[in-house]
């Protein structure tokens, strides 16, 4: 009886050891599984990153052309106001108020830079 208390247990544990043979397989199957999706999820997150820093990259060059080309149009405007008012600041213009004879705010100036009557020319 021994001997069949023993082919028992052997085989028991030859069961046993087939179960967790397929166990670990089947954990097996699952790890790679997983590797897989971090290393597509890795890929994705590095592409990403990638991409944002181009873009931004891009954004910081677009920002500092526009800032550039806004500066120059500014100094611009600056010297053609200023050219304006060396040029009419050198000639005697004067309004007349129409408002009296008007229901509304109206004046009319007499410029000379125009040599004609116009309404709120440069005054």
């Amino acid at each position: 009886m021994n001997d069949v208390g023993w082919q028992a247990r052997a085989t028991k544990q030859q069961h046993e050891i087939s179960r967790l043979e397929s166990e670990v397989s089947r954990l097996e199957d699952v790890r790679i599984q997983q590797e897989t999706s971090i290393q597509h999820l890795h890929d994705t997150v590095g592409k990403t990153s990638e991409e944002h820093g181009r873009k931004q990259d891009q954004a910081a060059h677009t920002v500092h052309a526009l800032t550039s080309e806004l500066r120059t149009t500014k100094q611009a405007l600056e010297d053609v106001t200023k050219r304006e008012r060396q040029v009419f600041g050198s000639f005697n213009c004067y309004s007349v108020d129409l408002s009296q004879y008007y229901s509304y705010y109206y004046y009319y100036c007499f410029c000379p830079v125009f040599s004609e009557r116009r309404l709120n020319c440069c005054c």
